[in-house]
Formats: structure tokens, sequence, C-alpha cells
């Protein structure tokens, strides 16, 4: 089982939800990071998979004077 980690709570430059049984999302509040370390842990909190994932983004609405939403394509982690 694949939980989100405790942690999640204390930072608040990221957002996580789950989609389905293996997806989650990832969202970040008013950042666009270059990279990320994602982690599947267990429930007594062993990690099962650790992926680092250079990320391209590209915007998806606003301007790019203004700003607005951007996407990068999907992290895969392998358990």
């Amino acid at each position: 089982m694949v939980t989100e980690p405790e942690a999640a709570e204390e930072l608040s430059s990221y957002f996580s939800s789950r989609v389905d049984d293996d997806t989650w999302e990832i969202g970040f509040n008013m950042d666009v990071p270059s990279a990320v370390t994602v982690c599947a842990l267990s429930s007594d909190g062993k990690i099962l998979a650790e992926e680092d994932q250079a990320l391209e983004w590209t915007r998806v609405g606003g301007s790019e004077r203004w700003g607005g939403p951007m996407e990068t394509d999907p992290v895969v982690l392998n358990l």
C-alpha cells in the first residue's frame, strides 16, 4: 500500500491527491521546480521505490506576462 508522506503536511509548496489506486496528482503552489524526487512508502514508512526526474513545463493557460497554469509530463514510479 502506498501512502502520502506525513511530511507533506509540513511543506506548503506542494499538495497531492490520490486519483486512483495507481495514480497520484501533485501540484505546486506558485512554483515550477526544474526537478523532483518522488518516492513511494510502505505503510510502515519504508521506501518501496524512488525516482529523481527533471521536469519540462508547458504553459496551458494565462500569458507569459501574467503567468498562469503550467503542466509537465507524468513522472512514472514503478514498484
